[in-house]
């Protein structure tokens, strides 16, 4: 499954830094998708990436999709978004970040299965 992020997510990193996701299709790593939706529905909950703080359940990226973080920095590269791939290389080179990034449905729109 593909997704096309449509409007500005929300999250920790820095607004210009996050409108750089504008547009760029990504493949879901449907498999932890589900499985942070169900540990959601269970109370479990994501983290910030950039403070690591847990976020809470009206948090709007709650329940989205999962990306590898590793497929989202190569469509910023393959974008030609370099500052915020580089930001995003950075965070996840200090441990910031565990393996995904997650878009709320509400910035994503269903592209191909």
């Amino acid at each position: 499954m593909k997704i096309r992020i449509v409007a500005v997510p929300a999250g920790e990193a820095p607004i210009k830094v996050r409108k750089e996701w504008l547009g760029l299709e990504m493949e879901v790593d449907v498999y932890m998708t589900a499985a942070l939706r169900g540990a959601s529905l269970v109370g479990s909950r994501s983290s910030g990436v950039v403070s690591g703080k847990q976020v809470n359940a009206d948090n709007p990226n709650e329940g989205g999709y999962a990306i590898p973080v590793e497929v989202a920095i190569r469509a910023l590269r393959s974008a030609g978004k370099e500052d915020a791939a580089s930001y995003w290389a950075k965070a996840n080179q200090q441990g910031r970040l565990v393996t995904h990034l997650i878009f709320g449905c509400q910035f994503c729109e269903v592209i191909g299965s």
